[in-house]
Formats: structure tokens, sequence, C-alpha cells
């Protein structure tokens, strides 16, 4: 690294070098060094096992007073944003002169996180006015730094952004608190600083920034392997989408998710009578509904009984999530929580709006709308009814590992309380690891995906809903991936 590469750049920073000699005497001054072990964007175009969402590109810097307030020095900007998206930019430094006068004491907030979820505005600080990338926290590696300056010479800190502090916001009360890495998550500003020169960066070495392959054989023919890896769970466009209701689907939320095996295909009436037949579960137990023509919540069922074949390749709908739950451990699974549905439907860290990518459905895309925006009669399609094809524009509903109908067709139950982001067991800050949050008894069960009467906004990966016994609700089941 040079020792002053970012040094020019950062010269606008009210923390910037107040360089030079002064009466021939060379300024103390201390040489800050920043480094981070997330992956950075020039990596992910060159590895694409890298998600997408565990990327940085920008970084913006704030100074503060001893009392951790926002800080202009000598008419100088309080704040500073810089877009770095190469490795080789990385670890970058800049020297901050001691002052002749006043605080000997460096505080800074650094925060790092993509420019493309990023909200640009304008602030002002002592009258100052600048612009702003403001990130959302959930979105951020974000760090506090406390630092003497030296008395005389050259002295270096070096601080390394880690990404396992992803999600985790700063504290500025009195005592201010920061995230150094995923044991210390609440440390003081003046703890893992580091002294001595930085070696080679570290940009992409965070163990969870690549996707983890399955490391089992699946558990069937009909089983996808859903690779782990880090994606976000909700959708902050989503925000004011039922936002006073435990369905929201903000704020987003960072989650790592181990790999797994998911059901190619929504689970069949065809399975189930399988399961019944082969004395796999109690046929003198709960079965799902039938049709009903006289109540509309079970017009579509397509449970006709176990000896009638007629819908075996319809998925199965109309049943309880005891009911569903005892025929995927019956399979040798379960249910999937939210994250493993979502991490699965939104692409493993693509942030997919949809299943099949960005492009807003159509009727020919996905099972949606049907017999109101779109052609056809109560009740969900077969499975697979909706490849792509040249006749959609090369849409269907298929997400990124070849999983069929999780944009529409039924809605499907999971493992989860439907208990809303940021409240709960959703309410502590930071990266959930394989998440199921099932504390809240008094919630409904959450179900995931559109389904065939919705219109086709409900197809969207992020929506979420409770569940109800009715025609517009299936499942499908997955299975432990083993470690990769």
């Amino acid at each position: 690294m040079e020792p002053r590469r970012a040094l020019s750049s950062l010269a606008v920073l009210s923390m910037a070098v107040h360089s030079g000699a002064c009466g021939g005497r060379e300024r103390p001054q201390l040489l800050v060094v920043v480094d981070t072990d997330a992956p950075v964007a020039a990596q992910l175009l060159a590895d694409p096992s890298i998600s997408p969402e565990a990327v940085v590109d920008t970084v913006r810097f704030d100074r503060f007073d001893e009392a951790w307030r926002p800080s202009c020095i000598d008419d100088v900007d309080c704040t500073a944003n810089f877009v770095l998206p190469d490795p080789s930019s990385w670890p970058f430094s800049f020297g901050v002169a001691t002052p002749e006068a006043g605080s000997a004491v460096l505080r800074l907030r650094i925060r790092a996180f993509r420019g493309a979820v990023a909200t640009r505005g304008e602030d002002a600080v002592e009258g100052r006015a600048f612009s702003t990338i403001d990130p959302p926290p959930e979105a951020a590696i974000d760090r506090l730094l406390e630092v003497a300056l030296p008395a005389s010479g050259v002295e270096t800190a070096l601080l390394v952004l880690s990404a396992d502090c992803l999600g985790v916001p700063v504290s500025l009360r009195d005592p201010p608190r920061t995230c150094l890495d995923g044991a210390r998550r609440a440390a003081a500003p003046t703890e893992g600083v580091l002294a001595g020169p930085a070696s080679a960066t570290r940009a992409g070495a965070w163990p969870r920034a690549r996707e983890a392959p399955c490391g089992a054989a699946p558990p069937g023919a009909d089983a996808v392997c859903i690779p782990g890896g880090l994606g976000f769970l909700g959708q902050a466009e989503l925000a004011d989408v039922d936002e006073q209701s435990d369905a929201a689907a903000a704020p987003p939320r960072p989650v790592y998710v181990s790999p797994f095996f998911m059901d190619r295909t929504e689970f069949t009436v065809g399975r189930f009578r399988d399961l019944l037949n082969d004395g796999l579960l109690d046929a003198a137990g709960e079965l799902p509904s039938g049709p009903d023509p006289d109540r509309d919540a079970l017009a579509g069922c397509r449970w006709l009984g176990a000896a009638d074949g007629a819908n075996d390749d319809h998925p199965l709908n109309c049943l309880s999530w005891k009911l569903a739950r005892e025929a995927c451990r019956a399979s040798g699974g379960d249910l999937p929580t939210e994250a493993q549905w979502e991490h699965a439907a939104r692409g493993r860290g693509q942030g997919r709006v949809y299943p099949w990518g960005d492009a807003s459905p159509a009727c020919c895309t996905a099972s949606a709308g049907r017999g109101t925006l779109c052609p056809g009669g109560p009740g969900p399609e077969e499975v697979g009814a909706h490849p792509p094809s040249a006749a959609c524009g090369g849409l269907g509903d298929v997400s990124r590992d070849g999983v069929l109908d999780l944009g529409g067709n039924l809605s499907e139950l999971c493992a989860d309380r439907l208990v809303p982001y940021g409240e709960g067991c959703w309410g502590a800050p930071g990266i959930f690891v394989d998440p199921r949050c099932d504390d809240d008894t008094t919630r409904s069960r959450a179900a995931r995906g559109g389904d065939w009467a919705s219109g086709p906004a409900n197809t969207r990966a992020a929506f979420r809903r409770g569940d109800v016994l009715d025609a517009l609700h299936g499942f499908r089941c997955v299975y432990a991936g083993g470690a990769p």
C-alpha cells in the first residue's frame, strides 16, 4: 500500500491533513489505515459465488467532537463519501495532523455499504451545508474510532471494518459503543485499533461472503439444492404495504442461511396420497378439506379423497399448518423457515423482486389473478404450469435454482410465526443466522408467496401473510443440506 494513497482525495474532510511544516518544524500526525474483510464490487464481477448483498463499494466518514457531536474544522466539510469498488483501493489511508491547540483526540464514524441502497440528501452542521449519502442501518458496516493524536512523529492506527458487524448500528449515547467483530458488538470506540502498517487487504476474506454448497446427497430426485449465503429478508420498497400489520415486509433484516434442499414443486395431492397409502400418515387422522362450492374459501380445494387420483398433479391445499408439517416430517423434512423460503425466492443474495427476476408479472408468468385479471377458474393449476416460454418473453415462475411456483399458484406455509420485522425475535440488530421466529404463540403462522386468486403484485418474493385454512394456501418441504 502506498502510505498516502487516499490522502489527496480525503483533503476535503475536516479530519484530513493540516499538512506541511510550521516554522520549519514538521507537524506530528496520525496515519489512519482502514481495511475491510467484506467483498468489494470488483470481486463480485470476478467471482459469482459472492453474494451481491454482502458487497460494499462506498465509505462515508463523519467527524465528531469530544461529546460525539458532528464537528467541522477550518471551514472543511464534516463528512465525506468515497466510492472504493476495487480491492486495489483497500486498505486506504489518510493523515491527520495533531493540532497546535484544542483536542488532540480524533473521533470518527466510518460506514461501509453498497451505494445502490443508500439515499442521497442534504445536511448541515454548524451552519455548513453539504450533500450526504445515508445507508440504511441494516445494510451498513458501522464503526466508531477514538484515538489520541501523537505528540511527535508519525504514528499509525489500523482498523478493519468487519462484515460480521453488518446491520449493527453504533450508539452515540454516553458512553458510545461500536461493533468491532462478531464477538465484540458493543465495544468502546478506543478498542480494536491496531498499531503498525497494514499488510495486503482483507477484502473478500469474510467466510460468509460466498455461497456454501450442499454437502449431502439430495433426499430425492425432486429436491433442489439451495446453496447457503447472505441475503436480506424483506424489501424496503414494501415499507408502505401493510405497514401497520404483522405482515409488513420492512425494515429488511440481514440473514445468513445455511445450505438446504427444497422441493422443486409444491407438495402435490398425489404425494400426500402416497404417504397415506404407505402408512406414513394416519389415514384415520386429520385430512385436507375437499372442495365445497357453497363456501368460497374451499371452492378451489383439490383433495378428492385417498382413493381418487384425478388431481394428483395439483398442489395440495385446504389443510392446516399442523398437517402440512406432519406431511413434511413424514417425508424426512420440515416446513421452510421464512428465511429459507425468501433466500430461495430472491435468488440467494441477488435481491430479486420476483422469483424469476425483477420484471413485473403477466398472466403467463405465474398462476395469479385467475378468474379476475387472468383467465381460469377457482383453484390452483397443476404444479409447474408456468415454465419460461417465448410467448412470455422468456419468463416463467422459476427461481434461480429451478424451483417452481414460488411466485404464484399457492401461498406456502412456513415454520415461523408471523412477527413484524424489527419486533420480538426480529428486533435484534445485526445478521440473523438460520433464524426461525417462533416465540410469540399468539400470532398466526407465516405464509409466503402469491396465490392463484390474488393479484400479480402478491407474487413479490418478499410478500408475507398469515396462514388460513383455505384454497389459497399450500406448502413445500425443505431438507438438511449437510455441511459444505
